[in-house]
């Protein structure tokens, strides 16, 4: 065996303490050494994650595992089953090419961070974030990976310091956090050629999300002067970064940008900043960086209270409960002249792009499902299937609509100027090889035709004819009804006991609300295609679906009652 080899790997045995709950740091001590392993627990995206990292001194924290979850059952199911076998214990690698070389760094810092400074970054946050800054760069990114990155990228091209709180070990990772592994890699003056940085990106990816990102963050002035581009938009599972303010009316007032899991080399989704509801401070809000600082040989981050934009003048009660628009006070506080048809024209891009960027997914997602197991409950089904997405397509539309009611005193022919707009826009489906205007799309998300399954054929994800719009919605109704069934199946322990009533855990986990809500809703499309034809209606072939609306959701209730059969109902009165 090679020397080199036998020296860089140490195997251990470790036991693993995990435990449940919301995002939390713990750690067992598995070596004589200083060796411990800290497990992470999080949520992000709508997806449920545990983390492992073994961290040691002299050395930046190592994660040995990373398992993601469709849902908090299913991580709660794995860590209890984690516990079952604590016991046995587990080999762990410790990697010596995590050890830091303290005669190396990533870049050398000539600069320090000033208001000045920040000012700066705004700028280029401003002109250099667009679209597909990450794409052109061949960047991979989740959610909070964009504000990351962004401040490292823009720290290494001015020789500015970076520091950011990792996951595991809550240890400050820095430029001078130079790792043994990356001695092998080619250096440029350049930062998109610097392998050494372009390893750190990765590096620092892997160990901070939304958590550590809080940590690392300080609630901003809503001042123009301190409510700038860069500034990021931070809740519990999301992360958004603005990237251009209008203040003249020209265009959209505040537009963000964004990505989201899986974890891709991606343009940037866009989003308009309108009717926002202000985040409380236990969440997150919209907050900028702590400055790093060098303190004797390590680096610290600057008091977010000693920071100088530092104000909680967001999380007031009247911003929170919604009884003052957070939105048009802070237009107002930062001097943005309000463009009603500015913002609807950039809007319906906005869901035009997004359209754009589903006819891909769907697409890929197709082909992906053709080779592997894309089932209900699995990873692969919730990264292709695009049910959020398909839902955030009519939210848009919703707050157009809403847009165009508060501004049509103003300008009474906004309402033409839209439909217009719609009619006269079109885009183009690469994938789908189908065009349509916007006033089609709108139609398409709205009446629910079309399918989120990535198993289905591409045809039945955009339902653009009745044949399979037909076809779409049985798909989709004999889906939830076999989700459905096996519900009322394991509901049985329900039936035979008095504790299954609301707010038990029982209750929570074998009710039926949503899939029922989500199958009358499809009460509509089905009376559509009835009254347009007989030849599809589901209602020729399958009956029993007239019940729906009458479907009753409580796991305790009887099998009748469930679905819809009300004999048993007036039998029972």
């Amino acid at each position: 065996m090679k020397s080199l080899r036998s020296n860089s790997l140490i195997l251990i045995t470790a036991l693993l303490f995990i435990s449940c709950g919301q995002s939390t740091n713990l750690n067992s001590k598995v070596a004589s050494q200083d060796i411990q392993i800290r497990t992470e627990i999080y949520e992000e995206n709508e997806k449920f994650f545990v983390d492992e990292f073994l961290t040691r001194e002299g050395a930046v924290d190592q994660r040995i595992s990373h398992n993601v979850f469709t849902s908090q059952h299913l991580r709660n199911e794995f860590i209890r089953n984690k516990k079952k076998n604590i016991s046995s214990g587990k080999s762990i690698i410790v990697n010596r090419d995590y050890d830091i070389v303290s005669s190396k760094n990533i870049w050398t810092v000539k600069n320090n961070w000033t208001l000045d400074w920040e000012s700066k970054y705004s700028l280029w946050v401003k002109e250099n974030f667009h679209q597909n800054f990450f794409l052109n760069h061949n960047i991979s990114t989740d959610c909070a990976d964009v504000a990351f990155v962004l401040r490292w990228i823009f720290a290494r091209i001015h020789s500015l310091p970076a520091a950011n709180t990792l996951a595991g070990s809550g240890k400050i990772f820095s430029q001078d956090n130079f790792i043994r592994k990356w001695k092998r890699l080619k250096r440029d003056t350049l930062w998109y050629k610097d392998e050494v940085f372009l390893a750190a990106l990765e590096y620092l990816k892997n160990s901070t999300y939304t958590k550590t990102l809080k940590l690392d963050t300080y609630p901003v002035k809503l001042s123009k002067d301190a409510f700038r581009e860069g500034v990021i938009q931070l809740n519990p599972t999301h992360v958004r970064v603005i990237s251009q303010i209008i203040y003249d009316g020209s265009g959209v007032p505040i537009l963000k940008q964004y990505s989201t899991r899986p974890t891709a080399i991606r343009p940037m989704a866009k989003e308009v900043m309108l009717n926002f509801k202000a985040i409380p401070e236990s969440d997150g809000g919209f907050v900028k960086f702590r400055w790093p600082i060098k303190s004797k040989r390590n680096w610290k981050l600057v008091n977010g209270k000693d920071m100088s934009w530092f104000s909680k003048d967001q999380y007031q009660t009247k911003f929170l409960d919604g009884s003052v628009n957070f939105t048009n006070y802070l237009m107002d506080t930062l001097g943005i002249k309000k463009n009603a048809r500015a913002t609807i024209s950039s809007m319906l891009g906005a869901v035009k792009e997004f359209v754009n960027q589903r006819d891909e997914i769907v697409a890929q997602g197709y082909e992906y499902c053709q080779q592997y197991s894309c089932d209900l409950g699995t990873i692969a089904y919730d990264d292709w299937s695009t049910p959020s997405r398909d839902k955030r397509v009519v939210e848009f539309f919703n707050k157009i609509d809403k847009l165009i009611g508060e501004n049509t005193e103003i300008d009474p022919s906004l309402k033409d100027f839209y439909i217009d707009l719609k009619s006269n826009t079109f885009v183009d489906l690469q994938y789908a090889q189908i065009g349509l205007t916007m006033m089609e799309v709108e139609k398409l998300f709205r009446d629910s035709y079309l399918s989120y399954d990535p198993r289905d054929l591409i045809a039945y994800r955009w339902a653009m004819d009745m044949r399979v719009q037909y076809y779409s919605l049985e798909l989709k109704i004999n889906r939830l009804l076999k989700v459905r069934e096996l519900k009322i199946e394991q509901a049985q322990v329900c039936r035979d006991s008095l504790e299954c009533i609301s707010g038990t855990k029982l209750f929570e986990t074998l009710n039926t609300i949503s899939l029922d809500k989500e199958l009358k809703k499809y009460i509509k499309n089905i009376n559509f295609l009835c009254n347009s034809s007989a030849e599809y209606c589901l209602l020729r072939d399958k009956p029993d679906l007239i019940n729906i609306s009458k479907y009753q959701s409580e796991p305790n209730l009887s099998i009748n009652k469930r679905l819809g059969i009300i004999k048993e109902s007036l039998a029972a009165k």
